[in-house]
């Protein structure tokens, strides 16, 4: 998700930049009901949201109003297919934006290939001094990105 051609920090997806501090009616609408485009996600059920920290953290405190007892993130988890915490999203930057990912719908977008037969190699000589035995674990794989449209990437300002 992040790096060079990663789904946040790269050009694959537009970006949806703020200007102003994410409200509630920012979080409903932007995560959620204006994500429906009828080709890749149907509902709003269709939609899974992926956050950084600070986002998450944000949304679990911005409320519609000071007499609601539900924020943002309680309603964005009770209308769209789930929200996740990854550790792979970026930190919000110096102006307390940070970007995220909306999955649309469930369609075949992005892959990745695992081959099978994890290689261990063992080492007993490196660190003989010691007593250690130091295992390399190989493993191939790939990703790919087959269409970008099934993604939305949007910003979202904590302050």
């Amino acid at each position: 998700m992040a790096g060079t051609n990663g789904l946040l920090t790269g050009t694959i997806l537009a970006n949806h930049n703020v200007s102003a501090v994410t409200d509630f009616d920012a979080y409903i609408t932007e995560f959620g009901y204006a994500r429906v485009d009828g080709r890749y996600a149907g509902s709003v059920g269709d939609l899974r949201v992926v956050m950084g920290t600070d986002s998450y953290a944000h949304a679990g405190n911005v409320y519609r109003a000071t007499e609601s007892d539900r924020p943002a993130l309680d309603r964005m988890m009770a209308v769209t297919g789930g929200v996740r915490v990854s550790a792979h999203v970026p930190d919000k930057d110096n102006n307390n934006r940070q970007n995220n990912v909306i999955r649309m719908g469930m369609r075949r977008d992005y892959v990745a290939a695992i081959w099978e037969n994890l290689v261990l190699v063992p080492d007993s000589i490196t660190k003989v001094k010691s007593g250690e035995i130091v295992i390399t674990a190989i493993m191939l794989y790939a990703t790919k990105l087959l269409r970008a449209d099934g993604f939305h990437k949007q910003q979202v300002q904590t302050a």
